[in-house]
């Protein structure tokens, strides 16, 4: 409010793995740099999924990549398919 962001309509703080919305409410749900940063990336993602309604999007945006090892194998073979 004093900002004045009329683009933006509402502001919640809550917990990413316990998201106080109902099951199937949103259409998208998009999390950009979240998932590195929650302690349990596993329930956020379910949690993600629990508010998507069926067809629903995620989108995950992320930049930090492994710079060795088997999660960089993973992450170069998985990267076509997240594009």
């Amino acid at each position: 409010r004093a900002l004045g962001l009329s683009n933006v309509e509402t502001l919640a703080v809550m917990d990413a793995k316990n998201l106080a919305f109902p099951d199937s409410f949103f259409d998208a749900v998009v999390a950009q740099y979240v998932i590195t940063a929650v302690p349990d990336p596993e329930a956020t993602l379910d949690d993600f999924v629990r508010v998507l309604k069926p067809g629903g999007e995620l989108i995950l945006v992320n930049h930090i990549g492994a710079e060795s090892g088997a999660r960089r194998v993973f992450e170069l073979a998985f990267a076509p398919l997240a594009r």
